[in-house]
């Protein structure tokens, strides 16, 4: 883990004074706890998302970079499958006027651009319990969260032991295991990454009030966190004890 980088990446949040990090510095967060995250290539208008495309490698997935936006999907600040530079360029474009007039509020900075990942979906997430401390969870991620609120819990820190558990509880393990002839998940590589989720959140146990990846895509070849949400504790004025 290089816990200095994630010290300076939270350190400007909080100067900046937030405590919700926009979508690449989460990423970053993520990265810096070692956990494999999509390549991401920041682009300031929607020509530079075009050209950013063609460096990463189409067909991309396109995605609004604004700390006000937690859940693009849902202000349609996401858009998947592209594969020109002509249709990022369009599409980010489009994407910004909708953006702009759905939550004019938010202060946009840009877009985000990656390759399209692939794999079965997940979600892996630390989040702070006030009696318990970081609670790890993990289960079917994308839309299926929602939908089928299928679970794993523990209370962090984990061991492998504990990983393994959580893999063999929830509904949807034989997605893992390659359901009708699908590529099974390299569970090597998603006990890991579970553990250094877990360990990320011990460590910065008074700062990271929630750190998500969703979705965090596992396949044969590794997992790849796409997508990641991290939410910092409130500050706490003089004269408080632990704000969680």
């Amino acid at each position: 883990m290089d816990a200095e980088r994630i010290r300076r990446i939270l350190s400007d949040v909080r100067d900046e004074g937030r405590i919700l990090l926009s979508e690449p510095e989460s990423l970053d967060v993520l990265r810096g706890a070692g956990v494999p995250v999509v390549p991401t290539e920041r682009a300031a208008d929607p020509g530079e998302a075009a050209a950013a495309a063609e460096r990463v490698g189409l067909p991309v997935v396109l995605k609004i970079v604004s700390a006000d936006l937690p859940h693009k999907t849902e202000a349609g600040a996401v858009i998947a499958g592209l594969k020109t530079p002509e249709e990022v360029k369009r599409a980010a474009a489009e994407m910004d006027s909708r953006v702009r007039a759905l939550r004019p509020e938010a202060g946009l900075q840009g877009f985000a651009v990656q390759p399209m990942a692939e794999g079965v979906e997940t979600l892996a997430s630390v989040t702070a319990d006030p009696l318990f401390g970081p609670i790890l969870a993990f289960g079917l991620g994308g839309v299926w969260v929602e939908v089928l609120e299928d679970v794993a819990l523990r209370v962090a820190p984990v061991g492998p032991d504990d990983v393994d558990e959580m893999l063999g509880e929830i509904k949807g393990r034989k997605l893992l295991d390659g359901f009708r002839g699908g590529p099974s998940a390299d569970r090597d590589a998603l006990r890991e990454t579970l553990l250094r989720l877990s360990d990320l959140a011990c460590t910065f146990a008074d700062d990271i009030a929630e750190a998500e990846i969703n979705p965090l895509f596992t396949g044969p070849g590794g997992v790849l966190a796409a997508d990641g949400l991290v939410r910092l504790h409130e500050a706490r004025t003089e004269g408080e004890g632990d704000a969680r």
